[in-house]
């Protein structure tokens, strides 16, 4: 989940953000894009490392600026389906 968006946030500018990871990209299979929010789903991680890795990364990005995606971006890991 991220949060706080501007409303002109796009799809691309989020998955962006995932792509360009400092450790190496991590791979988004979809981005459900509402008003103000949205849902980023990662495709499913090939390690227990892969999986904590993006965990971390989320965490990383609370709180942070992203020009043309939000001032203060609120960023939550949610439990996984299996």
């Amino acid at each position: 989940f991220l949060g706080n968006l501007t409303h002109s946030c796009r799809a691309d500018e989020i998955a962006r953000i995932f792509n360009e990871c400092p450790d190496g990209p991590i791979p988004v299979d979809r981005v459900d894009l509402k008003r103000g929010f949205c849902f980023v789903f990662l495709m499913d991680a090939k390690s227990e490392e892969d999986k904590v890795r993006a965990e971390n990364f989320v965490s990383q990005l609370n709180g942070i600026e992203v020009p043309a995606v939000s001032k203060q971006l609120r960023a939550e890991v949610a439990p996984g389906d299996g």
